[in-house]
Order: C-alpha cells, then structure tokens, then sequence
C-alpha cells in the first residue's frame, strides 16, 4: 500500500482520516472482475467500505488486469484497516495488506505493533498472500 502524506509504521501504515491512499497489486488472475476492497480490520468480506477493479473504477474493464494501482480515500473515523484482494467479482481472497492505521492527526496515531522502524523482514504480518497475488506495503 502506499499512503500520501503517511507516516511509516513497522506493519503497515498510517494515514489522515480522508487523505488518498494507493493500492499496488501485482501477480493477481488477471479476470476483468478481479477487485480490491477497503475493509475495517477484523470485519467481514462483505462489510467493505469502498471497492474498485483494477481499472480503478466501479466498471469492470473491457480487460483483465494482472497488476495495477487503484486508489481510495483513507475512511474518516480513525481506527485500523487493511486492504483485500479477491478474484472474479467473488470472495475468494488472493492477498491483503497489512494495517493501514487512519488518524485524526499524526499527534495522537498510537503505534498498534512497536517500533515503527523495524525493518521489513521483522515484520511476519508485513505480506499476506495466497498463490501468487500480493500487496505491497511501501
């Protein structure tokens, strides 16, 4: 995931409630309807709050896409969220991110995991995937 304006964290991101967050998927299926989902961590896949192919629009494209960047804005109401990518307008998930942390303001973010420089490789939540589709945190 990378964040405009974010503030790196050891497992993710953070982030001002409403600012644009962009979304690089690599390796994915490659089916016109394969789509990315904003989600509140722990919730259900159903319980997205915003959605988009890889095209970056509500359509489907005329073409499937195996690698993209698509971009939302951060939800207002801090809390921890993460990103998930599922294949064929379904819910078979293919990878998600780590934590994207929304904040009111870079004053009050809590660090949910510690040092906020650990390197990457200290980072065993850093990369979730299945097959071979992922996310990147950068």
């Amino acid at each position: 995931v990378e964040v405009l304006g974010s503030m790196r964290l050891g497992h993710g991101v953070s982030v001002a409630a409403g600012s644009a967050l962009s979304v690089s998927i690599g390796g994915g299926p490659g089916n016109a309807t394969d789509w990315i989902g904003l989600y509140e961590v722990g919730s259900g896949n159903g319980s997205y709050l915003a959605w988009r192919y890889l095209s970056g629009t509500t359509a489907p494209p005329a073409v499937g896409l195996t690698d993209a960047t698509v971009s939302v804005l951060a939800p207002v109401p801090p809390g921890t969220y993460e990103f998930r990518f599922f294949a064929n307008n379904g819910y078979t998930l293919l990878a998600s991110s780590g934590i994207v942390m929304v904040a009111v303001a870079y004053a009050n973010a809590q660090l949910p995991y510690g040092d906020p420089l650990a390197p990457p490789e200290a980072c065993a939540e850093r990369f979730k995937v299945v097959g071979d589709a992922s996310i990147r945190l950068r």
